[in-house]
């Protein structure tokens, strides 16, 4: 085999041409197939990086007409305060905050969170804490926890962050952690979370909605009896109140990436279907050159080579053609999953950071190897029934 791989390796080096256009087109599938099920792992594949996070659901207010909406603070309070499903409930609010970076303050992107948000979440800080879930219903602590892009771009990954004073419409509050940039699909454009509490303004407002509710199921609870009393529960507080609506309640992670798979798997099929395009064309040059090589054949043949050591030779210089091939798609891939990152913000919900880690290089090798395989098979070549 050594012998082998040393001949197929030099016939590859006398045409370099071929050489060159087989890889390069082989490359340029598999950097691509390779980029999308990087992609296609973080988002569906891998689980959401909370603390069980098949027992988080959202909880939509579903109107008489069928939309969902944001819950208002009074139901909010109303369905803490009746449920017996849940281990904790929590929300959100995004809003936008003026920054005071230098002599003129701009605008960014902040979540005010109840401060057991990230407790019932299950999410844990890369630096620093959570917020104090203990604080009080009076009022929250002026903390406030930083994205790590946010981080990143503002304060350059200072180590010492944590204690600063940061001031947000006029207000100083402390920082006290950093969080990951992708604790939660969809929060790449939250710049930081800041502790909030409900007033007495808020709790009287069930015409004001703009929570975002999430909730974490008891241990012994299914989604379908809490999804149940849920039910019941709004009947009773729309008989009560006088305000027909339901609450509708749907896994995080299919509310957080559900909405995107079809179109996800769609493109991964495209680029799919491309890279099958690909190995047939590189299988058709293939056969072409070996239609050259017929006297080398006839000569290996009329020395005993037999049958299954010229379809041997064969397949291993596809073999290598396919090796050298997966290792520029491996640096194909990191290139085009960059562009797809930058023209996919906001757009692609990832559960967990997208990257080229050990899962997609085996995809990778194993596509490598299929694709020659595929164009071993498609162009059929079986030199030694030729003589």
């Amino acid at each position: 085999m050594f012998s082998d791989l040393r001949y197929a390796a030099r016939r590859l080096w006398k045409s370099p041409g071929f050489t060159l256009v087989a890889v390069l087109t082989l490359a340029l599938g598999i950097g691509a197939s390779t980029a999308m099920f990087a992609i296609i792992d973080s988002v569906l594949l891998r689980p959401l990086p909370f603390k069980e996070p098949d027992r988080l659901v959202k909880i939509d207010t579903i109107m008489p007409r069928g939309e969902a909406v944001p819950t208002a603070a009074p139901d909010f309070v109303d369905w803490q305060r009746r449920n017996r499903c849940f281990e904790g409930m929590t929300a959100g609010w995004d809003k936008g905050f003026a920054f005071q970076s230098g002599d003129q303050p701009r605008e960014i992107n902040a979540e005010t969170v109840l401060p057991n948000f990230f407790d019932v979440v299950g999410a844990k800080p890369i630096l620093g804490r959570t917020f104090r879930s203990d604080s009080g219903s009076a009022a929250a602590e002026t903390a406030v926890i930083l994205n790590e892009s946010f981080w990143t771009r503002q304060f350059s990954r200072d180590p010492q962050i944590l204690g600063k004073k940061i001031v947000l419409d006029g207000i100083s509050y402390e920082v006290v952690g950093v969080m990951s940039g992708q604790f939660m699909p969809g929060s790449v454009g939250i710049d930081c979370w800041i502790p909030v509490v409900f007033t007495h303004a808020n709790l009287k407002a069930r015409n004001i909605r703009g929570w975002t509710t999430i909730a974490r199921l008891k241990p012994d609870v299914v989604l379908a009896s809490a999804q149940a009393e849920m039910t019941a529960i709004s009947r009773a507080m729309a008989k009560e109140y006088n305000i027909p609506f339901m609450a509708r309640l749907v896994p995080l992670a299919e509310e957080l990436t559900g909405y995107r798979r079809s179109q996800l798997v769609f493109l991964f099929g495209i680029v799919g279907c491309l890279t099958l395009i690909v190995c047939i064309n590189l299988a058709n040059l293939i056969l072409s050159r070996s239609s050259s090589r017929l006297r080398e054949f006839a000569v290996r043949t009329a020395l005993g080579a037999g049958r299954w050591r010229l379809i041997g030779q064969f397949i291993l210089e596809t073999t290598l053609v396919g090796l050298i091939a997966g290792l520029i798609g491996w640096l194909v891939a990191m290139f085009l999953l960059d562009l797809f990152l930058r023209i996919g913000v906001g757009y692609i919900p990832k559960a967990s950071p997208v990257s080229l880690n050990g899962t997609v290089f085996v995809f990778a090798l194993a596509l490598a190897q299929v694709s020659v395989q595929i164009e071993f098979s498609v162009d059929g070549m079986d030199p030694a029934p030729v003589f």
